[in-house]
């Protein structure tokens, strides 16, 4: 599909789509998806309810995770990924008392694979950091 200009198009196949707008693009298939700019994704205020401080139970969390590299199964190149194990994760939030049902960090997939959306975790590293950065602070004046 094409638009009168001929700079905008959408091509669907089962190998995959493709969505081009002026100089953006979008690219999803099997394996990949790119864009040609990062994708934002919606966080004004006047969409969220019930803001609060992140609870200690996260940071319990965030200390069993275990980072790990891995080759996926039906991947074709062969390389090292780096990463968290999901049914993993899934177990560290259990075991810090947190409840599957109320996290949106773990998904259920196709066939109920379990999948993790990563930019979750940014704002409990932040807090990590800063807490760190804090016992530093300490420590220093010691």
């Amino acid at each position: 599909m094409l638009d009168a200009t001929g700079k905008n198009y959408l091509i669907a196949t089962n190998a995959g789509v493709r969505l081009t707008s002026n100089s953006n693009s979008f690219l999803v298939t099997g394996s990949y998806t790119s864009s040609t700019y990062e994708i934002s994704v919606s966080s004004d205020r006047a969409l969220k309810t019930n803001i609060e401080s992140l609870p200690d139970r996260y940071e319990a969390m965030l200390d069993a995770m275990e980072p790990v590299q891995y080759s996926l199964i039906a991947g074709e190149s062969g390389k090292m990924h780096m990463g968290y194990i999901a049914n993993d994760v899934l177990a560290a939030a259990e075991a810090a008392g947190l409840v599957e049902s109320d996290i949106a960090w773990v998904t259920h997939g196709e066939d109920n694979l379990l999948g993790l959306c990563y930019s979750e975790f940014i704002p409990l590293l932040h807090l990590k950091i800063k807490k760190l950065e804090q016992r530093i602070a300490q420590l220093e004046k010691a």
